[in-house]
């Protein structure tokens, strides 16, 4: 999951919304990651309630998430 420091360098601030996830509490420690990919639209979950956080990632998510990232900081 992306960390703070990576956040900053995409130019995203952590955010201190709710993220629509049943499986991402606010207590977690990546909650504002989360709230703040959501916001910028780098990441979309699994579903509409869950985002999985704790399952393995396949490389058809690694690369959606890599072209949002890409288009976000307008390298594409």
């Amino acid at each position: 999951m992306l960390n703070s420091q990576r956040l900053k360098g995409l130019g995203l601030k952590p955010v201190d919304g709710k993220a629509p996830f049943a499986d991402v509490d606010a207590s977690d420690w990546y909650h504002s990651a989360v709230a703040a990919s959501i916001e910028a639209g780098v990441i979309s979950g699994r579903g509409s309630h869950e985002l999985a956080s704790k399952a393995n990632i396949t490389r058809a998510e690694v690369a959606a998430i890599v072209q949002r990232i890409l288009k976000a900081s307008d390298l594409i």
